[in-house]
């Protein structure tokens, strides 16, 4: 009998201790159980002149989302101001039903060589605690702004590709980039479309090294690019000048022919 005792004991004490573990598991894991609000990644990048804004997702870590969440972030930037735009802002929710949500960020593109941009981005305040597990981990973006300008330097020589609206690609050549004394914006060129465009476009040989379409080409401050020819008949154009790949691109209006057409010129430092 005693023995028997002993074993009724025993049986009780064991079911007590599986019954206390199957509380802790429920209350971890089951409903009800731990959530928490996270960013999709880390680190996120964009280029300044990017036309798509960079989605951003924060992710509800739960079985369920029956009432919606708002989340709330904040934003410390070296850019300055102006450099990007936030969309919807800096209140984010979650659908009920939904177990994430994004926000927008538009970069600004400009004509300027400021650098790049860092934004860190933290989830400040949320309904359900944030970062991965409720720790600090996921719970800050660090997006990088790209700036996609370089200083401009120019080349002392550039190949040139030509092509004519009516006769299609000319012949190439390349051209001497001369600065304008007292100027580091303006330069001369001996020939835009080149020496032998003219007797390209006629069929006639007679015409080579004649008509060589002198020019004066100013880069503005926006970096559009203006062409004033030198004769009466160079009727000028108008174009862009890319700094990190040291690229003029303009279109040359003409009066030497009696039928109409521009000129595109692709300039390319060496």
């Amino acid at each position: 009998m005693k023995a028997l005792r002993i074993f009724i004991l025993f049986m009780g004490i064991a079911f007590i201790s599986c019954e206390s573990d199957d509380e802790i598991e429920t209350q971890r894991f089951g409903a009800g159980g731990d959530i928490w609000v996270q960013f999709a990644s880390e680190a996120l990048s964009i280029p300044e002149n990017s036309t798509e804004a960079l989605e951003v997702s924060v992710l509800l870590a739960a079985d369920s989302n029956p009432n919606g969440v708002t989340v709330s972030i904040d934003i410390e930037t070296d850019a300055p101001t102006g450099a990007f735009t936030l969309s919807p802002g800096t209140e984010i929710v979650i659908p009920a039903g939904e177990l994430s949500a994004s926000f927008f960020i538009q970069p600004v593109d400009n004509d300027e060589v400021d650098g790049d941009s860092e934004l860190e981005i933290t989830l400040s305040s949320s309904d359900a605690p944030v970062g991965l597990g409720g720790g600090p981990a996921f719970s800050t973006v660090d997006v990088l702004i790209t700036d996609d300008d370089c200083p401009p330097v120019y080349s002392s020589s550039y190949d040139v590709a030509v092509t004519s609206s009516s006769a299609g690609a000319a012949p190439g050549h390349f051209v001497n980039l001369e600065p304008v004394p007292g100027t580091t914006n303006e330069f001369t060129v001996t020939s835009t479309w080149g020496p032998d465009f003219v007797a390209f476009a006629t069929g006639d040989p007679s015409f080579e090294g004649r008509f060589l379409y002198s020019a004066r080409i100013v880069v503005n401050d926006d970096f559009s690019v203006t062409v004033i020819g030198d004769d009466t008949w160079a009727d000028g154009g108008t174009g862009t000048y890319t700094t990190c790949t040291d690229t003029f691109e303009f279109t040359l209006e003409q009066s030497l022919f009696t039928t109409a057409f521009t000129v595109d010129i692709v300039m390319t430092g060496r």
